[in-house]
């Protein structure tokens, strides 16, 4: 790879496949043909004074959910040279009780948005629970703390069905009530 004399300072990423000529024709009606393909990814860096800017685009996770409990990131890299996020979130029972924890790195490209998708496996299937933590963007930023509600779809059956008995209790004592 060569470096132009008048590229800008910053971040460059390029893409190289290598692919074969067709393997083998199969013997059917849709005549496809099959291809044998790799690929790397290269990272280049210009040097030279460069624009470092990142920020939190959003932070979100729904209040009612059913399990696989699901927060979301959007991590925005303004700049011109990617950056690591070291991302930390808590999945916490309402008393404080880290249930689940989530770390990694991701690398954010330069004039990038990255989302990333933090599922809880093996969430429970009922509770009240909250979901916090912190990521890293050029120093740390602490996440707002969501509140999370998780009721599977048959706890919510369950709960219409005790409702609608009350409803009809309820109606059926009223009833009664006026007769006497």
């Amino acid at each position: 790879i060569i470096v132009p004399k008048n590229a800008l300072p910053g971040d460059y990423y390029a893409a190289l496949f290598a692919q074969t000529n067709s393997i083998s024709q199969l013997k059917s009606k849709s005549n496809l043909s099959i291809n044998e393909r790799i690929g790397t990814v290269f990272y280049i860096q210009v040097a030279g004074p460069v624009n470092q800017h990142g920020s939190l685009n959003s932070w979100q996770s729904d209040f009612l959910q059913q399990p696989l409990i699901t927060a979301k990131l959007k991590l925005k890299n303004t700049g011109n040279v990617f950056y690591v996020s070291n991302v930390n979130i808590y999945f916490q029972d309402i008393l404080g009780h880290t249930k689940y924890t989530y770390s990694d790195q991701k690398i954010v490209l330069s004039n990038t948005t990255r989302l990333i998708s933090i599922n809880w496996p093996n969430s429970p299937s009922f509770g009240l629970f909250k979901v916090k933590g912190y990521i890293t963007i050029y120093g740390t930023i602490q996440l707002k703390t969501k509140y999370i509600l998780v009721i599977s779809p048959g706890v919510r059956m369950m709960i219409i069905i005790i409702f609608a008995c009350l409803i009809i209790l309820s109606v059926f004592f009223r009833s009664n009530r006026q007769k006497d």
